[in-house]
């Protein structure tokens, strides 16, 4: 009986060394990629019954996933720390041997580091103890896990279907007809968080600053796109949508352009954290196009629409009213002055045959015509394109004066009664 106590005993007093012989830290349990910062792995002896230090050991393995293992740092006895490992990562190795306070421990900096990194790692413990003869082997592992920060990748426009090669800044605009069919294809790395989105950002419809605002592309003219792994620890996400230029957009204040971004929050990021210098593509909306059902906009060399009313546009638009009130104010003094001179050349006809027939220089003789009274300036008042009808109407007065001088001349061979014979 007391045989089994003593063995059973035993069992129990290296099972509690095995337990609590090492303790294995790691100063994250998440890391972001790109972020700066150190980590830091140490491995910490802590069994009572520790004689002899044979070889102290932070290890990692050598593939994600592969189960075999390299050793980064190692010590034996006091002889220190020792890398083993490329120092590509700005390893820092520390520890110390001392019978009462021994641990070793390995520090990186987190700038360097990559999704990969993120691997299995273990602290191994080979030494003499004071209970057993045999040496003893302790191992606890340990791991952190890696994130990425979202990141834009490509912002891509195409014109009813083609791919457009401008539109990256407001001096270099993609050139558009109101009614052109507007297709944007944003790609993103949305981060290590799988249901993370594409979001879209706008301009405003008035303004004269590119002012960005949030944008809801409507229902059904944009797609999300699937979430695809990169073999590493992020995710690629491809995202689409459709926008109709509209005749509004011909005369907006300032820029049609579009903008994509990703926003994520809560771990691993903490606060939220959303992507900077984003991908933008701008246009520049001319008036229409008949074939896509709008008024097609002829624009100056300066790319200005007909659509947009310009100091220019006014200013030809007051020329020709004025000239068109110029044209009617002529065109009615013109008919003024016929109507007058052909009142006054009835009433000059009137009176030439009542003083022709009491004249004593000629009877029945028809006058010279009269020349028109000369204006202020020395220039006929009538234009000489009514000068022939005032002759025509003379013509026809003169053979009505000669019919009735013939008839007063031979009253009897017209058999009309000599009433004036004595």
């Amino acid at each position: 009986m007391t045989g089994f106590i003593k063995y059973f005993g035993l069992g129990a007093i290296l099972s509690a060394v095995q337990v609590t012989g090492i303790d294995f830290t790691i100063s994250r349990d998440r890391v972001v990629i790109g972020s700066t910062g150190t980590l830091t792995m140490t491995c910490d002896v802590t069994g009572n019954d520790v004689q002899t230090i044979y070889l102290i050991q932070i290890l990692r393995e050598t593939t994600p996933g592969s189960g075999r293992f390299e050793s980064v740092v190692e010590m034996e006895n006091a002889d220190g720390p020792v890398l083993k490992v490329t120092n590509n990562k700005d390893f820092v190795a520390g520890g110390t041997y001392n019978s009462g306070n021994t641990y070793l421990s390995v520090s990186m900096n987190i700038s360097k580091l990559v999704c990969n990194d993120a691997r299995a790692y273990k602290c191994v413990l080979t030494y003499k103890s004071t209970i057993v003869s045999s040496p003893v082997t302790l191992e606890k592992n340990g791991t952190f896990s890696a994130y990425v920060y979202p990141q834009m990748m490509q912002l891509e426009g195409r014109k009813n279907d083609v791919i457009v090669h401008q539109g990256s800044s407001s001096s270099d605009q993609a050139a558009f007809n109101a009614g052109d069919v507007l297709k944007l294809t944003c790609t993103a790395n949305i981060g290590s968080l799988a249901e993370t989105t594409i979001r879209w950002r706008k301009t405003s419809e008035m303004g004269t600053t590119d002012e960005f605002i949030g944008y809801q592309p409507p229902a059904g003219s944009f797609d999300e796109g699937i979430a695809i792994s990169d073999n590493q620890c992020g995710y690629i996400r491809v995202a689409t949508i459709t926008y109709n230029t509209t005749a509004c957009d011909a005369i907006r204040d300032n820029n049609l352009a579009f903008e994509c971004y990703v926003s994520v929050s809560g771990n691993p990021y903490g606060t939220t954290y959303t992507t900077q210098d984003n991908s933008r593509f701008y246009v520049d909306v001319s008036g229409g196009d008949q074939a896509n059902g709008g008024d097609k906009g002829i624009s100056d060399d300066k790319g200005i629409s007909d659509n947009k009313v310009t100091k220019r546009d006014l200013t030809a638009g007051a020329i020709g009213g004025v000239i068109v009130a110029v044209v009617i104010l002529g065109v009615g003094v013109i008919v003024v002055i016929v109507r007058r001179q052909l009142t006054t050349n009835s009433n000059k006809a009137h009176r030439t045959r009542f003083q022709t027939e009491n004249s004593s220089n000629g009877k029945n003789q028809i006058q010279p015509r009269t020349q028109p009274e000369m204006e202020m300036f020395g220039q006929s008042s009538m234009p000489g394109i009514y000068e022939h009808l005032q002759n025509n109407v003379e013509m026809e007065n003169k053979n009505v004066y000669e019919s009735m001088d013939s008839q007063i001349k031979s009253p009897r061979e017209n058999h009309v009664p000599a009433l004036f014979y004595i």
